[in-house]
C-alpha cells in the first residue's frame, strides 16, 4: 500500500480496488481545496460491473479509474483491455528527450484512411513567431498539403491585430504606454528572422482572440507525418493537429479491432453504444468547456490529458456567464464549431481553468486510465506534455 499526500493536505492510500478520495495535485504552493471525486485504483479490466454502477453509473457521479504504477506499455493495455495502447504507439528517446510517437510500420497498411481533422491557424512558432503551417506545407508534399487549410491572416497581420488588442487592453486600464509592438508597425516585421521579445509576447498573449478554427477531412498520413520531429528538436512537424471525434466504425477492422469495447460500457446500461470516437493529436490541443448528451466512458491511450470537470448547475452557470460576456445567447451547447475559436474560446478557457476557479474537479488521465463522464457533466480537456497524445472515448446508455 502507498500513501500519497493530496493538494488538500489529506491522504490518498494506494490499494488495487480499494476506493478513495482523489485531490488535485499541487500545481502551486499552498493548498487549493478542490471538491473531491471518486478514484478506484485498479486496472480498467478488472472492476466489477456492479461495483461501477453502483459507484458512477447509477447515481451518474464522475470517477477515475486509475491503473496500477507501472510502465510496461504491454502490461498497460493489457490491464485496460485496450491493445492500442501498445500497439499505436511508442516512447522514442532522442536528444530533447523521451516521447510518444506513431509505431509508423503498423500504420503503413492504413495511411490512406480518411479521417477528420481540426486546425487552428495561423500556426505558429512561439519561441521564433514563423509560420509553421507555411513551412510545413512547403516542405511536404503537394498530396498531403492540399488537404490542410490556409491560414486567413499571414503573421505579420496577426500580429497587427494583436498589437491593437493589447493597446485596447491598456487604453481599458488607463495607463497606456506605447509599446515597441505599438511603435512598430507589423509590416515592418521581418518574418526571415526572429521576432522580439515584445512582439512574441503580443502573439502568445492576444492571437487566440483571431485565430481560425478549421475542421476538414484528410488521409491518416497526414498526421504521422505531421508527427514526425526533425532531429534534435522538441517541436513536432505541425502542431496542434487533431484527429477529432473519428468514429472508430470507420477504421479499418484491423484498428477497430485495437479498440474493443470495455465491459463495463456494454453491461453497466442497456448495452447501447450510441458512439465510439478516437482523438489523436499533436499537441497542444484543447477542447473548450461543453457538455456530453449521454454517460461518457474516456480512455486515454497515449501521452496525459487534464480534464476539468463541473456538475450540471455549476457548469451551466460558467458557460452562460461566458455567453452573456461575449454578448451570445447563454443557451447550454455541445462541443461546437463557435466554441472552437476567437473570443467564446478564449474567455471559456480562462473561465475554466483560472487558477482560482475552485469549482469543480480536476483530473490527470494517464494511458490506461479511464474516466467515467456522467450526461451532463461540463469538462473542458487539454493536452499534458510534449508527447503524441490520444484519447479513446464511448458514449452509452
Amino acid at each position: 500500500m502507498i500513501t500519497m499526500t493530496s493538494t488538500g493536505g489529506g491522504l490518498i492510500r494506494y490499494c488495487k480496488g480499494v476506493f478513495t478520495k482523489s485531490l488535485c495535485w499541487k500545481l502551486a504552493t499552498g493548498p487549493r481545496p478542490r471538491r473531491h471525486i471518486t478514484t478506484i485504483h485498479s486496472n480498467l479490466t478488472e472492476i466489477p460491473t456492479g461495483v461501477f454502477q453502483a459507484k458512477a453509473f447509477t447515481p451518474q457521479t464522475p470517477i477515475l479509474i486509475q491503473r496500477p504504477e507501472i510502465y510496461d506499455p504491454a502490461k498497460i493495455a493489457a490491464g485496460a483491455g485496450i491493445p492500442a495502447i501498445d500497439r499505436w504507439f511508442k516512447s522514442e528517446e532522442d536528444k530533447v528527450g523521451n516521447d510518444v510517437v506513431f509505431q509508423e510500420q503498423y500504420f503503413k497498411p492504413f495511411e490512406s484512411t480518411v479521417l477528420p481533422y481540426e486546425l487552428v491557424t495561423p500556426v505558429f512558432d512561439s519561441q521564433d513567431g514563423q509560420d509553421i503551417l507555411r513551412k510545413f506545407t512547403s516542405e511536404n508534399s503537394s498530396f498531403l498539403s492540399r488537404y490542410l487549410p490556409a491560414s486567413d491572416v499571414t503573421i505579420k497581420e496577426l500580429l497587427e491585430k494583436c498589437t491593437l488588442a493589447d493597446r485596447g487592453d491598456t487604453l481599458e486600464r488607463n495607463t497606456f504606454q506605447p509599446t515597441e509592438a505599438g511603435i512598430t508597425s507589423a509590416g515592418e516585421v521581418n518574418l526571415d528572422g526572429l521576432l522580439t521579445g515584445r512582439q512574441l509576447e503580443l502573439l502568445r498573449r492576444h492571437a487566440p482572440l483571431f485565430q481560425k478554427f478549421h475542421s476538414f477531412h484528410a488521409p491518416l498520413e497526414l498526421i504521422i507525418t505531421a508527427s514526425r520531429r526533425k532531429s534534435g528538436s522538441a517541436q513536432f512537424g505541425l502542431p496542434g493537429l487533431y484527429i477529432a471525434q473519428a468514429q472508430m466504425a470507420d477504421l479499418p477492422q484491423q484498428l477497430r479491432d485495437d479498440l474493443p469495447t470495455p465491459e463495463l460500457v456494454l453491461a453497466a446500461g442497456k448495452g447501447d453504444v450510441y458512439d465510439a470516437n478516437i482523438w489523436i493529436g499533436t499537441p497542444p490541443t484543447f477542447t473548450p468547456l461543453h457538455k456530453d448528451p449521454n454517460p461518457n466512458l474516456f480512455v486515454q491511450l497515449s501521452s496525459c490529458k487534464k480534464v476539468r470537470i463541473f456538475e450540471p448547475r455549476k457548469g451551466q452557470a460558467i458557460f452562460a456567464a461566458v455567453r452573456r460576456k461575449i454578448g451570445a445567447s447563454p443557451t447550454a451547447a455541445f462541443r461546437g464549431e463557435e466554441m472552437m475559436q476567437g473570443r467564446e474560446r478564449v474567455e471559456l478557457k480562462e473561465a475554466v481553468w483560472d487558477p482560482m476557479n475552485l469549482d469543480g474537479d480536476e483530473v490527470t488521465v494517464r494511458p490506461g486510465d479511464a474516466l467515467f463522464i456522467p450526461k451532463g457533466w461540463w469538462h473542458s480537456i487539454k493536452s499534458e506534455g510534449s508527447g503524441l497524445n490520444a484519447s479513446a472515448n464511448w458514449w452509452f446508455r
